[in-house]
């Protein structure tokens, strides 16, 4: 981090060149759904998901800060999303393209008010485990609880390199596919926008992590468009799948009726993923993503629509859907 004089007071987790891909009508407004309160309503882009000085940490030399890295990358990274919405497509992307899209990826994920709330959760339940157990975490030489606000926003801000540098290779290994909804099923966004699901169950040991096998992520560019990144173990079942339809083709012909039918089904995510052409979500598959939108978001779901009916019902089925998701201790 560097220390400067000169920055942005007012500072974004979630940019707003990415919420603008949210707003509708002609003034560019979001509608917005407070979980904690229940309270919908409709502001600009540059309004929300952002804090005074949340990037900011006080030194007695001055402030130090990641804001004008977070610009830079934010600015490059607007320009791909903005060829995204545009031409609808991966398939033109280089792989110096894709190293930046996906440094973006992992950055927004490590960036957010959530993210923090769940860091500095963590450390208090580790602290409190210790003290269970009979141990000060005080006097301990290889860990320190954390102090104040001011302690967790420095502890975070400074996995970010390390973090950054280790998730950004897991992610460009992943099976990369651009969704896309229709206009009377649009996208949501969260203030933690990158989600992550797994189907499969590991016990104890959890089975959310970037590197973990079976999970998938996902993050909305706009109302209309998503990235979702599959697991590499998934895309070679997918495409042993496809393998095995191209057998089924060869043998009974393109006109069987089971081998149109398993096409139908199997052919458009094969073609996104060896073509990079955009795949069209049905109605569940953006249920889905949305869920994880809610699910995932500290305080506030974004909307073109003003529809917060699944935030609603989410809220009901479980009142843990307030706020974001906590890790657990032992």
């Amino acid at each position: 981090m560097k220390l400067i004089v000169t920055h942005a007071k007012i500072q974004h987790y979630v940019p707003s060149f990415l919420l603008k891909g949210f707003t509708a009508g002609k003034k560019g407004r979001l509608h917005v759904f407070d979980k904690a309160t229940g309270k919908q309503f409709q502001t600009k882009p540059h309004n929300v998901a952002a804090e005074k000085g949340f990037y900011d940490v006080k030194f007695p030399g001055g402030v130090a800060t990641i804001e004008p890295f977070l610009g830079s990358l934010e600015g490059r990274a607007s320009k791909l999303v903005r060829e995204i919405r545009h031409h609808r497509t991966l398939a033109t992307f280089s792989e110096d393209d894709l190293v930046l899209l996906a440094a973006f990826v992992v950055v927004q994920f490590l960036r957010t008010k959530q993210f923090r709330e769940q860091f500095a959760d963590l450390d208090l339940k580790i602290a409190k485990s210790l003290r269970r157990r009979g141990i000060d975490p005080d006097l301990l030489s290889n860990y320190r609880p954390l102090q104040d606000d001011e302690d967790v926003k420095l502890a975070s801000l400074s996995l970010l390199p390390e973090m950054a540098a280790e998730i950004v290779p897991i992610l460009l290994g992943k099976g990369w596919v651009l969704v896309r909804t229709g206009k009377r099923n649009p996208f949501l966004i969260g203030d933690h926008p990158v989600a992550l699901h797994n189907e499969r169950s590991f016990g104890f040991h959890g089975n959310i992590g970037f590197g973990v096998p079976g999970v998938e992520i996902h993050l909305p560019l706009s109302k209309e468009f998503a990235l979702y990144f599959i697991c590499p173990t998934n895309v070679e079942s997918i495409l042993a799948s496809n393998k095995k339809l191209e057998h089924l083709r060869s043998t009974f012909g393109s006109e069987d009726a089971d081998v149109q039918r398993l096409e139908a089904g199997l052919g458009p995510m094969v073609r996104a993923l060896t073509e990079r052409t955009v795949l069209e979500a049905c109605r569940d598959n953006v249920i889905h993503h949305n869920a994880l939108q809610v699910r995932y978001s500290e305080r506030f779901v974004f909307s073109s629509s003003g529809d917060f009916s699944l935030v609603k019902e989410m809220l009901a089925a479980d009142p843990r859907v307030r706020r974001g998701p906590r890790s657990e201790v032992g």
